[in-house]
């Protein structure tokens, strides 16, 4: 039988956690800049490596909840494969990068710093990274035994050490700015990966008759592990035309503006994203039949994730003028402010399809999800950015265009595969 929830009680804890850990990174770089020191040049150009470690945390969280729980499976299961398979990829990611490294340097454009000094900020980069994924093993852990109130005061002390790591490095060991940031973002996520193998391998997980269990499968982490490299991928083709469009500069900044503040907008949806994926999968297993949603997933993911996602969207949909005057005190151009409608009409297109994507999951079928990405946000986009490039047309509007090019092929995508899943099951 489903365990009763109260969704709130579970969701703002998860917010609080997410919170938490952008928080980190924003410290770091106003640590960095405070110094007026060229380590935050540094630090922006391999942060991108850095923050597609949220992207790979997110397929652990979504391969970890997708696991249905069982009363006889060996407790901890989950989490033990998922930190080994994750420290075998980390391992070959680490060899890729050391035999790039000279490529890599040449596109980051860091032209300031000599290449052994580059390896080692490489290193860190990768230790940085290395400590979001691995943590994120007990975070989906977590969230599939309904400790997400543990979870959010584990970040909490995470905080603090943070705090006083940035402290301590350069005062008491003599590390430059730029070390320090890196050393103290090591330790911290470190400590809440011990500190958290350390509750969920010793604090009995079997209250409310929740077991730890699951039918976990790698295959289907490989398969979310293939969304996140789709997803890191994208990006830098995304940029590459981006800064080649007309007026690039004023649009890379409009273009970052909005997608900091759809960071925010979509936080409902990311926070309970997680749990929808447990729920759904657990009904997909016991009670699903042929209905497609769980009571879960239209009752409570809709009603506090979704709607206030889409109509936080809508909103900045209608008045992207006076929130952007409101958070960054920046005024749009009629050309700047087209981009920024397009963008977040695609941006809630965008949304309906994640929501799609979770009973896809569910019935594992992450492969599904992949193609999807693949197709486009990894082909349909950038050849739509191409065409636009070839016919001198790369503009404000254009670069919208393909922005909604890819968010409603995805939608289109994930729906038609949902219905070719679910058809199979009535039949």
């Amino acid at each position: 039988m489903s365990v009763k929830i109260r969704p709130l009680f579970e969701l703002i804890p998860y917010v609080i956690t997410i919170l938490i850990q952008r928080i980190i990174f924003f410290e770091n770089n106003r640590f960095l800049f405070q110094f007026n020191h060229q380590g935050g040049e540094i630090y922006n150009h391999l942060f991108p490596l850095i923050s597609t470690g949220f992207l790979f945390a997110a397929a652990n969280i979504s391969a970890i909840n997708t696991s249905v729980r069982s009363e006889n499976a060996k407790k901890n299961s989950i989490i033990y494969r998922c930190v080994i398979f994750n420290i075998l990829y980390l391992f070959l990611l680490g060899i890729l990068l050391f035999l790039l490294s000279n490529k890599l340097q040449s596109f980051l454009d860091l032209k300031t710093i000599n290449y052994n000094q580059f390896l080692e900020f490489i290193l860190f980069s990768l230790s940085n990274f290395s400590g979001i994924v691995l943590f994120s093993c007990v975070e989906g852990f977590l969230i599939l035994t309904k400790r997400t109130k543990i979870l959010s005061v584990i970040l909490i002390f995470m905080i603090f050490i943070h705090a006083a790591a940035l402290r301590i490095f350069p005062v008491f060991f003599q590390f430059s700015p730029l070390k320090s940031v890196f050393l103290s973002t090591l330790v911290t996520y470190f400590f809440g990966l011990l500190l958290g193998m350390y509750i969920v391998t010793n604090k009995s997980i079997n209250d409310a008759g929740i077991s730890s269990e699951a039918n976990f499968s790698l295959g289907n982490l490989a398969a979310e592990f293939k969304i996140a490299i789709i997803r890191s991928a994208s990006p830098m083709l995304f940029m590459y035309f981006l800064l080649r469009a007309k007026s690039g500069s004023s649009l890379l900044v409009s273009y970052s503006m909005a997608g900091q503040i759809s960071y925010f907008c979509a936080l409902p949806f990311l926070a309970g994203f997680p749990f929808a994926v447990r729920e759904q999968s657990q009904f997909r297993k016991t009670e699903a039949g042929s209905e497609i949603f769980s009571q879960y997933m239209k009752k409570v993911f809709f009603r506090y994730s979704t709607a206030p996602t889409i109509a936080a969207m809508l909103l900045v949909l209608i008045f992207p003028q006076f929130l952007f005057q409101f958070f960054f005190s920046y005024h749009l151009s009629p050309e700047q402010r087209i981009l920024v409608q397009l963008f977040y009409l695609a941006s809630i297109f965008g949304q309906i399809g994640h929501f799609l994507s979770i009973p896809i999951r569910s019935a594992a079928k992450a492969y599904l999800i992949t193609r999807s990405f693949l197709v486009s946000e990894l082909i349909l986009q950038p050849l739509s950015l191409y065409f636009f490039f070839l016919n001198d047309s790369l503009d404000f509007r254009t670069v919208g265009i393909s922005i909604l090019i890819f968010t409603l092929s995805y939608l289109l995508i994930n729906a038609f595969s949902l219905r070719f899943i679910y058809s199979g099951i009535r039949k």
